[in-house]
């Protein structure tokens, strides 16, 4: 006796051709950088409250895991062989700025995730250039779009 799956509506493809903008270049100049910073999860919500509080509300963030230059944690007990935990839970935060935003950026993510103990695991941030970006709803470029 065979078992019948329900199958869902097939997806109703777009019709039509897409039109190219002739939109000009946007009124605000300058470059675009994004800024990715990965952080303690135990941090994430001061991160947020920060960069909302500097004006900064356009980010996108998950969990994942990694690890750096502490290759883990290693956990001895007495009697029992010694456990080792490879990556550690992290925070990942991508934020797309406009240069003019950059150093705040940095600087309120620094901020709320210096522990000030001068060990590893506060995290990093790293800073790429990006080349253009559109809005999908309207069609802005560069700047504009962000």
């Amino acid at each position: 006796m065979s078992e019948t799956m329900p199958v869902s509506a097939p997806l109703n493809p777009v019709v039509g051709t897409v039109e190219r903008s002739q939109k000009t270049a946007p009124a605000l100049r300058g470059s675009i950088k994004e800024v990715i910073a990965i952080v303690r999860q135990s941090r994430h919500a001061a991160t947020r409250q920060a960069l909302e509080a500097a004006g900064i509300f356009s980010y996108t963030t998950f969990p994942v895991l990694g690890r750096s230059r502490q290759r883990g944690l290693r956990f001895q007990s007495e009697g029992k062989e010694a456990m080792t935990i490879k990556f550690l839970p992290k925070q990942y935060f991508s934020i797309v700025v406009h240069e003019m935003q950059l150093s705040a950026a940095i600087a309120v993510i620094i901020k709320s995730n210096r522990t000030g103990e001068g060990v590893s695991g506060d995290g990093r941030i790293f800073v790429v250039d990006i080349d253009d970006a559109v809005r999908i709803s309207t069609d802005d470029r560069g700047c504009e779009a962000i």
